[in-house]
């Protein structure tokens, strides 16, 4: 070692000398060059292996901790872009939303409901439009005794098709006439057996209805009919009294007078509440009313039965639609006669009410049934209930229902609609202008398409004048229909306004 380090050529002792070590001045280089070959003494190695593995870890440390630095800024970058992007979008939201609040959220236009046949409004999401009233119905959809026509459409942001309430369901003409030899009997002293307090009578009428004959059964309907059309109380008195279950048994006697009367019964008292419709449905009506309605021979009143359960009841119309009722209502809508085509079309309405989550396919599975072509057809039919009731069963499918808003503007619809603007009959006016309404909003959405064709089929003049000269209920569904051509879209807004509408829309 010392000879080495000194650069001697001397030889040491043997006693000290390294066994490899070569004396001379070979010693040096033929060390170095053989120093991957060569055995050395293993000071020698470790020390030499220690001096050449140095440098490298210091170099792979210095290495690592720049590594690791460029990886911290190449992080730092990422976290920096990303956190602009953020508070760009949020800024770009705030300024949406600002903008935002000077458009209200469009609603969906409701008038209001036109008697118990019509499905009612859902005061969440639509627009609070009073509703289309009908003459032989109340606001609450309660029936009123005297007979008329049938009833509006009513919807969840537009209602379903009107059609015949309840109570303007009449009893044959023959059941009225058998309901007067009773009364004459009593006359002649037969009197006892209508003795007796209301509830006493009614409970005797319902006992006729099981046990009676042909004429008892008629007169007792009859008494039943009267009761019935008198308004809640009588409607509740003629429930609880167990009417319901020989009502429905009824519906399949062997004579068509019993059957008629049976089904004008059930169509008034079902032109009430839930529970009045439940009962009628706990006794089994559903399944009778639409085999009679798949039959060749159907009569008015019992497909203004159906349509009466099917108004404001999810369950009701659940079970008609499974019952398979839907196939011989479009065979009615295609072929049958025009009151009858009328009733269809309100049954068809009223089954596409959003009282279900599965509303969207009940309008959706009516659709494509092939019911949108046959309502717009019969957009100007006669007479003009049939116009009033296709419109508001175009109003019910189109609620909140973005395809079958686009369905029915390609079927035309659009055209005849804005046309009834100016039908002579306010009721069809009405009507049309909900559908026209509904037609270009869904849910919190507009249907930017829709809006445009409305206003380019020239709707905006018509509604402006229904404003200045309508009742108002009128008024309200063609200032609802207004606000939903103009929500969100300026060049509606702007033309809406130079046609002369802020003056009215301020007196309204």
């Amino acid at each position: 070692q010392r000879c080495e380090s000194a650069g001697c050529d001397e030889a040491l002792p043997s006693a000290s000398h390294p066994p490899h070590c070569a004396t001379g001045s070979k010693s040096r280089t033929a060390r170095f060059n053989r120093r991957s070959t060569e055995p050395v003494s293993e000071a020698t190695s470790g020390l030499a292996a220690r001096s050449r593995e140095k440098p490298k870890i210091e170099g792979k440390d210095h290495s690592i901790g720049y590594n690791i630095g460029q990886l911290g800024w190449r992080l730092l970058w990422v976290v920096v872009v990303v956190a602009a992007l953020l508070a760009a979008q949020a800024l770009r939201f705030c300024v949406e939303a600002r903008g935002a609040k000077s458009v209200e959220v469009p609603k969906q236009v409701r008038p209001e409901p036109s008697g118990p046949a019509l499905e009612p409004a859902d005061a969440e999401v639509v627009h609070s439009i009073p509703e289309v009233h009908r003459q032989g119905a109340t606001v609450a959809g309660q029936a009123i005794p005297s007979p008329a026509r049938p009833a509006e459409v009513q919807q969840k942001g537009g209602k379903r098709p009107p059609s015949t309430p309840a109570a303007s369901l009449g009893m044959p003409e023959r059941g009225a006439r058998e309901a007067v030899k009773p009364a004459k009997r009593q006359q002649r002293g037969g009197g006892a057996s209508r003795a007796g307090s209301p509830s006493r009578r009614l409970q005797q009428d319902i006992d006729k209805l099981r046990n009676g004959d042909v004429e008892e059964r008629t007169s007792a309907l009859a008494a039943i009919w009267q009761t019935s059309s008198g308004g809640p109380n009588g409607v509740d008195a003629v429930i609880k009294a167990g009417a319901a279950e020989p009502l429905v048994k009824l519906l399949e006697d062997d004579e068509a007078i019993l059957r008629e009367a049976a089904a004008a019964t059930l169509g008034v008292l079902a032109g009430h509440g839930p529970t009045v419709k439940a009962a009628i449905i706990r006794a089994r009506a559903i399944p009778p009313l639409v085999r009679w309605l798949k039959g060749d021979n159907v009569h008015r009143n019992v497909v203004a039965a159906l349509r009466n359960l099917a108004s404001e009841c999810g369950r009701s119309q659940a079970a008609i639609a499974q019952a398979g009722a839907i196939a011989p209502l479009m065979k009615i809508l295609r072929g049958g006669r025009p009151e009858l085509q009328a009733e269809a079309a309100a049954t068809l309405g009223n089954l596409a009410g959003d009282t279900l989550e599965d509303h969207y396919e009940k309008q959706v599975a009516i659709a494509r049934a092939g019911a949108i072509p046959q309502l717009v057809r019969l957009l100007t039919g006669d007479p003009a209930e049939v116009r009033e009731l296709a419109a508001g069963a175009l109003r019910m499918l189109a609620t909140n229902n973005a395809d079958n808003q686009v369905a029915i503007a390609q079927a035309g619809a659009i055209g005849p609609l804005v046309r009834l603007l100016k039908d002579e009959e306010a009721k069809v006016r009405q009507q049309a202008a909900a559908a026209l309404g509904n037609l270009a909003f869904y849910e919190s959405e507009t249907n930017y398409g829709n809006q445009v064709a409305v206003v380019e089929a020239g709707a905006v003049a018509p509604l402006i004048q229904m404003l200045q000269t309508g009742t108002p209920q009128v008024q309200a569904v063609a200032a609802g229909t207004l606000r939903n051509l103009a929500a969100r879209n300026a060049d509606n807004q702007a033309f809406i306004l130079q046609a002369g509408a802020a003056a009215p829309l301020v007196q309204v």
